[in-house]
Order: C-alpha cells, then structure tokens, then sequence
C-alpha cells in the first residue's frame, strides 16, 4: 500500500511542486481531516454525558500536548530531510518491508 502523504508528495511532485513543497502541501491537506477528526472525538467525548474522571484530565491534556507538539516536531524533521535528500530511502523501506510482509505471508 502507499500512505496518503506518500501519494500526495509523489503527485505534487509529478505536477512540477519541489519535494518540500509537495511534503508542505501534503501536510496542509492532512490539517483539515486531523481537525474534523479530533472535533468529533471530542464532541462525542463530551456528549457521552460521562464526566472525565479528575485523574484522567491531565493525562488527556498532556497526551493532547504531546501529540501536538510530537507531530509538528517529525513534519519540522521531515521538511528539513527532504530540502537536503530525495524520497529514495523511503521507497526502498516500502520495498523492503513489503518483501517481508510477503515472506511472512508466504512462510
């Protein structure tokens, strides 16, 4: 299977936008489902008329944090990456992994 940023990366790329543009615009377009996503977990969190217990407040607001911060950090990461290198290495560990998955399948 290809990823969803992997295929927006490599279209963008094939519609003549540079390997951090198509990168930046494959991140963009993943902002407004991440955000409907998280808004419907939510809505339905709280609508569940089950209060969230007091031990788990925090740890729900510092799993929202470090996922936050977690996320921007690898696109920061990946961004930088891919201004200096190609998209090579990724396509040689889908080949690699996809031999591995098919020699599991197989043994």
């Amino acid at each position: 299977g290809v990823s969803r940023s992997g295929i927006t990366i490599s279209t963008g790329m094939m519609c003549g936008l540079r390997r951090e543009q198509a990168a930046r615009f494959s991140f963009l377009m993943a902002a407004p489902i991440t955000f409907g996503a998280a808004l419907k977990k939510s809505i339905d969190l709280f609508s569940s008329g089950e209060p969230i217990p007091a031990d788990e407040r925090t740890a729900l607001i510092v799993g929202i944090l470090a996922s936050g911060i977690g996320g921007w950090l690898v696109i920061k990461f990946l961004l930088s990456f891919l201004r200096r290198h190609g998209l090579q290495t990724f396509a040689y560990y889908r080949i690699a992994l996809a031999l591995v998955v098919l020699a599991v399948l197989v043994f």
